[in-house]
């Protein structure tokens, strides 16, 4: 009698710390699945920022011109194509800055969730030799018990 209730005890304790795995193993891919899309949103994000400071740019730009004809300045002239290029030079590295910080945002986003894959592959190992522990043990327990009934 009290060998089955061992055994039993045992293979329920096992049962337990394999669904515990399964479950924790399923809660981390979720995490890291989720960290791949929060990613991927950063870098939509970043681009629908970059087209509206693109646009605004663009209209700023032709802002300048019109008041520069409406105030009878030559656009052709070395002071307004040079003033036109420093604005475009500024729009470019403020759009490469955005680029930027999306692109390492996402990559910190992103690690966050290969941090979560690693320490439940390690945990999920640890796990394992716990139970292995627990039906080694069991069984010693069983075994035990038998010989003594």
């Amino acid at each position: 009698m009290a060998t089955g209730a061992i055994v039993a005890s045992t293979a329920i304790s096992i049962f337990g710390g394999i669904q515990k795995d399964r479950a924790q193993r399923k809660a981390a891919n979720a995490k890291a699945h989720a960290a791949r899309q929060q990613a991927e949103e950063v870098l939509k994000r970043a681009k629908i920022n970059i087209d509206r400071t693109k646009k605004d740019a663009a209209q700023t730009g032709a802002d300048q011109v019109s008041a520069f004809v409406a105030g009878g300045v030559d656009i052709t002239s070395g002071a307004t194509l040079l003033q036109a290029s420093a604005l475009q030079e500024a729009l470019t590295e403020n759009i490469m800055d955005q680029q930027r910080e999306a692109e390492y945002n996402a990559a910190q986003v992103l690690a966050g969730g290969d941090v979560v894959l690693q320490d439940q592959r390690s945990r999920s190992k640890a796990n394992k030799l716990s139970l292995l522990g627990e039906a080694s043990s069991g069984g010693g327990r069983a075994y035990t018990a038998y010989n003594k009934g």
